[in-house]
């Protein structure tokens, strides 16, 4: 009788043994599927950011399905934080300045699937500044943003100082220095005399691991993008945007302010692979 009571507490316990690892399997499961299913992408808080977070918001929960999406807010692409994250690997796909392009592209597992944004950094200047200004601040770690204005102004003459990037407004206003160089975007906030910098050059490209360059998922996300960026060749449909980011309703004075700085959008689909 006792061997038999034994028996049947072993078969029991085996088959709560097997009931939980089946559980354990199917969680794991589940999780490495919901894990798979998920496309990182990482953006700036500039204008390719605010771009790509505006398209998900208008299409991703009654047009298409972006629920595989995951966004990640990089902040400055070149600090230390973002840097960090993109070096983990964890970030699929990733919209970057070119000094933060290179840097990733360096380790041979991404590409460059092609330039988003041209154009994008701005000349701002305070209403009493200078015209010749003897102090131009930058974003640090930005070489393109110091070529750029080595193109522009004798070295000799002025000092390009490069500054963390929240503090470059703050440094304009209170006259460290006489002009700043800022994402087009922060420029409109600002809405300081501003001037383009440059004409036909990369400010942003959207960067892709190699093996993700076929992905369904980033096929869709590119279509999405192409359709977004094509309407805002509407000027009522660029204009909304700009005013919703600013909060303002003056949609004239903002796109005409916008128009000064002659900032391009690029499109993947002409992009070479």
């Amino acid at each position: 009788m006792k061997n038999g009571m034994g028996r049947r507490r072993i078969a029991a316990f085996c088959l709560i043994l097997i009931a939980l690892l089946a559980v354990v399997f199917f969680v794991k499961c589940t999780a490495d599927k919901t894990e798979e299913s998920q496309l990182t992408v990482g953006c700036g808080d500039d204008l390719a950011g605010v771009l790509f977070s505006t398209l998900i918001e208008n299409t991703g929960n009654h047009i298409v399905d972006f629920s595989g999406v995951d966004f990640v807010g990089l902040g400055d692409c070149c600090g230390s934080n973002a840097q960090f994250a993109l070096s983990t690997g964890d970030i699929d796909v990733a919209f970057l300045c070119p000094d933060a392009a290179a840097d990733i592209l360096s380790s041979g597992e991404y590409v460059d699937y092609g330039a988003v944004i041209y154009d994008g950094n701005v000349l701002v200047t305070r209403p009493d500044s200078p015209k010749q200004p003897s102090i131009i601040g930058y974003m640090n770690q930005r070489d393109e943003q110091l070529a750029l204005l080595g193109e522009t102004y004798d070295t000799d003459c002025v000092e390009l100082q490069p500054m963390f990037p929240s503090g470059l407004p703050y440094a304009l206003e209170n006259k460290a220095v006489d002009a700043i160089v800022l994402d087009a975007l922060a420029a409109l906030r600002l809405r300081y005399p501003v001037q383009p910098l440059s004409d036909g050059v990369v400010t942003t490209s959207l960067i892709v691991k190699k093996e993700l360059t076929e992905d369904e998922r980033l096929m869709e996300l590119i279509h999405q993008y192409e359709i977004f960026i094509d309407s805002l060749s509407d000027d009522d449909m660029l204009g909304k945007l700009l005013c919703r980011y600013l909060e303002t309703d003056s949609q004239e004075e903002v796109l005409d302010y916008w128009k000064t700085m002659n900032v391009q959008f690029g499109s993947l689909t002409t992009a070479t692979k």
